[in-house]
């Protein structure tokens, strides 16, 4: 378990950095760059939230991921907060719950096709597309959201933080458990 957490953490780290240069380039552009983070959790075999729901049925294991990236993330958003990084989380926040829920099931619809796509032909061109697909869609990570939450954090928002990324996350296990068949059998 212990591995599990700091492969989580790491994991979570990599995202974020993926979610700075998102925030320093933005656009098309930084979307590209984002999918820097995605390939790292791919190639170091770390333990990714929205891709472990794709795998796995343990709520131990789903729980211990989600936790690690959270500290990767937060650990890394201080970091770039510190260093004078923004972020506005306004439009995330008047997000109403159900819209919430619906666009992090379109993420982890484009996520887990683009981990699929690189697990099955070993390329980038997958995880490069499928994360360039959900950012310019809009769509809700509930992983990159940690990051971007500790980013423009605000003492007085910590509530609807909360609750949003509850809702992002029901919301990514609901898209992974969708895009599941395709991988086959499950643990």
């Amino acid at each position: 378990m212990k591995d599990d957490f700091i492969k989580a953490l790491y994991a979570g780290a990599m995202i974020a950095m993926g979610g700075a240069c998102f925030i320093k380039v933005g656009g098309v552009v930084g979307s590209l760059l984002f999918s820097v983070g995605l390939i790292i959790v791919c190639a170091c075999n770390l333990n990714l939230f929205t891709g472990k729901v794709l795998f796995s049925n343990s709520p131990k294991l789903l729980s211990l991921v989600w936790f690690g990236n959270l500290v990767g993330c937060v650990l890394i958003g201080l970091m770039c907060r510190f260093s004078g990084f923004t972020f506005d989380v306004s439009k995330k926040l008047a997000e109403s719950p159900i819209q919430t829920i619906l666009l992090a099931i379109g993420c982890n619809i484009f996520i887990g096709v683009a981990v699929y796509g690189y697990k099955k032909t070993n390329s980038l061109i997958p995880i490069i597309l499928g994360v360039m697909g959900f950012i310019n869609c809009g769509f809700e990570h509930c992983v990159a959201n940690m990051f971007y939450f500790t980013v423009a954090c605000d003492k007085n928002i910590i509530g609807s933080i909360v609750l949003f990324l509850i809702y992002n996350t029901i919301g990514n296990i609901i898209g992974g458990v969708f895009i599941r068949p395709i991988y086959g059998k499950q643990d």
